[in-house]
């Protein structure tokens, strides 16, 4: 008998395999990890099996991924602090190395001053 494909279990499958292969583990070793089976992880993956909520939650867990992004595909969004402060490095790292060393010095400095009681 053929098993009914369902695209959301195939898109939350397609997600743990990609998340998986970043943190760089085998089917195997998550199977083990989670005691399944690897044919089990491998259905999942392949978007043969629907995975419980329970399970989803550990998997998520054990491959540092977010859960949100696992059942919906959404990236969680940065706040607008994170967002100017992953600006701020990325244009920080394409400076020289002595003006980065100032800015830091800078940083540092003002750091510093923040914290004086004065």
């Amino acid at each position: 008998m053929a098993r009914s494909f369902k695209p959301a279990d195939f898109a939350i499958g397609r997600r743990i395999y990609e998340a998986r292969k970043r943190k760089g583990l085998s089917q195997p070793e998550i199977s083990l990890a989670l005691g399944l089976a690897p044919q089990t992880m491998g259905e999942i993956e392949r978007g043969e099996r629907a995975i419980s909520a329970h399970l989803l939650g550990r998997v998520a867990a054990m491959l540092g991924a977010d859960l949100t992004y696992l059942v919906t595909g959404e990236r969680p969004r940065m706040d607008r602090a994170e967002a100017d402060a992953r600006d701020l490095a990325r244009r920080i790292l394409r400076l020289p190395r002595d003006r980065s060393l100032a800015l830091r010095r800078l940083a540092d400095s003002a750091a510093e001053q923040g914290r004086c009681a004065c």
